[in-house]
Order: structure tokens, then sequence, then C-alpha cells
């Protein structure tokens, strides 16, 4: 897995998000009046020669409003999903395809029609009432349908033009600050990647890496008293994407910045520069049981699972000296155990979840595992 992957993986707490851009989520319909777009005709033959059996498919136009922004593209996906939707259908077929660019006479006078706010923009119009799942489709995931039976797109995906500010909306800056002599931690030019992956395609106008002892990066770290590095700073702009409502919640916004609060373990704690999150794991096993379950796999799955960065495991024979002292000082009772040294507490959700499932953190800190019951494999009973 791609380390940014991991990374967005880890900033949602667990939940992938698969940002899936439905059919018509991407770009806003306009609706036509008398402007030079040729509306369909009843009379209009459908493409393709039907039997007599077959119900006349009515015609439809689709006209799109192009923005004034090379970087506000997704109205050509919406384009696309849609023909392919109407390609479908049983009742109505495309008759045409109309763009026209905003500012201009014809795209003006269908924005005050319908009142639409963002671009691009989609406009279906015609007899698609023949299609009553066409239209209940576009009304619940794409946009609205007008009094005079217009569809009208209004969810446009970012980035987009809105024609009341009169700019684009969701083109970020993003700055992200290095953490100094930490091989252990994220690199920071893995942030921004990340979020440019097709599944969330952020669109950046500029991407600047610091280093910590950057003046500049210094400046940063004062202004927004900065405690964890790396960091990730995303300019407002971000917020019209809309897994920003799940990113928000591990930073704060300030001064027209999103800085992210919540960093991944490894991080850098300032002014100390002390490293956290930076962990070693312990397996006692008994060679001699043959039936006993691989503590390894179970110390590698909780690994991967949430994510922990494991410096060094150490191994351990139950019959050895250091295991005895082990399993009297933490009054283990099981074999194979699994034990995770006190760094592990710097993952946010890894302790509560650690509890909830009845293993311990013992006085010292130290993870110990002991719900064997969960696992339904075999082990050794080493209680007295």
């Amino acid at each position: 897995m791609k380390p940014y992957i991991t990374v967005l993986i880890w900033i949602l707490l667990g939940a992938i998000i698969g940002l899936v851009i439905f059919m018509f989520l991407q770009p806003n319909t306009p609706q036509i009046q008398q402007p030079n777009i040729s509306l369909p005709q009843n009379n209009s033959p459908p493409p393709q020669n039907l039997t007599p059996e077959t119900p006349t498919k009515m015609p439809v136009v689709l006209v799109v409003i192009n923005a004034p922004c090379a970087e506000c593209n997704f109205g050509d996906i919406g384009v696309e999903q849609t023909k392919t939707i109407i390609s479908n259908s049983t009742k109505i077929y495309l008759s045409s395809v109309q763009n026209i660019s905003y500012p201009s006479e014809d795209a003006n006078m269908i924005i005050s029609e319908y009142n639409i706010t963002e671009l691009p923009s989609l406009v279906v119009i015609g007899d698609s009432a023949a299609d009553p799942d066409f239209v209940a489709l576009w009304n619940k995931s794409a946009g609205s349908v007008e009094p005079d039976g217009t569809l009208v797109s209004r969810y446009p995906y970012p980035p987009f033009y809105n024609i009341t500010a009169a700019k684009p909306m969701g083109l970020i800056k993003g700055i992200a600050i290095q953490a100094s002599n930490c091989s252990y931690c994220l690199d920071a030019t893995e942030f921004m990647p990340g979020l440019e992956d097709p599944q969330i395609a952020m669109v950046f106008t500029s991407q600047t890496i610091l280093n910590e002892s950057d003046p500049e990066a210094q400046v940063l770290i004062q202004t927004y008293n900065i405690t964890k590095l790396p960091v990730l700073l995303l300019s407002e702009d971000a917020a019209v994407y809309p897994i920003f409502a799940q990113i928000s919640v591990l930073g704060t916004i300030e001064n027209g910045w999103f800085v992210l609060r919540e960093v991944k373990p490894p991080y850098v704690e300032l002014p100390t520069h002390e490293i956290h999150g930076v962990v070693n794991v312990i397996y006692l096993y008994n060679s001699s049981c043959k039936d006993c379950f691989d503590i390894h796999e179970l110390g590698y799955y909780l690994s991967e699972s949430a994510g922990l960065y494991i410096d060094n495991e150490t191994n351990y024979d139950s019959n050895s000296s250091e295991a005895k002292t082990l399993i009297g000082k933490y009054n283990l009772t099981a074999l194979p155990a699994l034990l995770y040294s006190p760094q592990i507490a710097t993952y946010p959700a890894f302790e509560k979840v650690w509890k909830q499932i009845n293993n311990s953190v013992e006085s010292d800190g130290w993870f110990v595992f002991r719900n064997y019951a969960v696992l339904n494999k075999t082990y050794q009973n080493i209680s007295n």
C-alpha cells in the first residue's frame, strides 16, 4: 500500500474514504429559454429502428454551461455519465449535447431563469418526464426538477466556479513542514499526493514543502502554535471538498488556513523534539507447544490494522530467564503472549479498543494481551 494512502486511511480514523463520485454529483444542469439552442421536437425520430411493439422514445437535449476556469472540468464527467444513463433508458433518448460558455447572453439567460450559482452546470430539457425513474434519480442525486420539467444539476464537485463570488472554488494551496532528525516520521511530501488521489481529487495550485529549520516554517510554527511535526496546512478552499467534513475534526481553522493537529505517529513533539509513537513488541512462546497458535501472526495483524510503527521485535522462549521474569512481573496465565511498549498509547484509538476487549494496560504502561477467548485458537494455560 502506498504510504500516502496509509496516511489518508489513518486521517479518516480507519474509515476508508472511498469518495465515490456518483453519476450526477459533478455538474450543474441549466434550463433553456429561447436562446440559440435547438429544442427537441416530439416527432423527432429516435436514433435507432424500432419494432412496431416498441414504444417511441422521447427526445431530450443536454445543455452544458462551461465555467471560465480551466481546472473546473468535472462537467465533462457529468456529461459522459448523463449520456450513459440516458442511453440505457427505454423511454427517452439524447437528441443533442449543446455547449455554451459563460459569460454569454445564452448562458446568462439560463442562469437567471433557474438561479444557477455554480459552474459548470448541466441542464436537461425536453420530454425527460417520459422516464420517471430518470427524473427521480436526478432529483435525488444530481439536482432539481424545475416547475417546467427542466432538470438542473445543483451539486458540482470541486473545483467549480462560484458566480456570485466571481471566482473558482476548490483551488488549494498546500504547505507541509518536515520533522527534523526523525527517520521514523512520515515524509511530509506524501501529504498532498494523498489528497490528489482520484478518490479525493483535490486540486492544488501550489505545494510547498519546508524543513523545520526554514525561516518560513519557523514563522508558521509560531503563528499557529504548531506542536507536532510533520504538519500539513491547507488553504480555506479545501473546505468545499466533501471529505473536508471528516478531515476538519483532526485540526483547526485559523486565519483562512486549516492546520492538521492530529498527526499520525510517529511524530516529533515541539519544542522538546521528543519522538512519539515508536513502539517495541515482545513475543513470548513455548517452542515445545506445536499446536499453539502463532503469536507473530496476531502481532502483525494488530500492528497493520492499527497502523503501528514497530521499531523492534523481541522473542523469548518460555524457558528463558527473560520470559520467566516477564511471566512473573505481569502475572501471565497463558502462552504465547504479546506485549507492547508504552509508546503505543500515542495511537489515539488503540488503548480504548485494547481495554474494550479485556486486555490490560499495566502500571508501567506496557500493554499485555490477555483475551485468548476471542481468538478461538489453541494456547497453553500456565496459571497455577
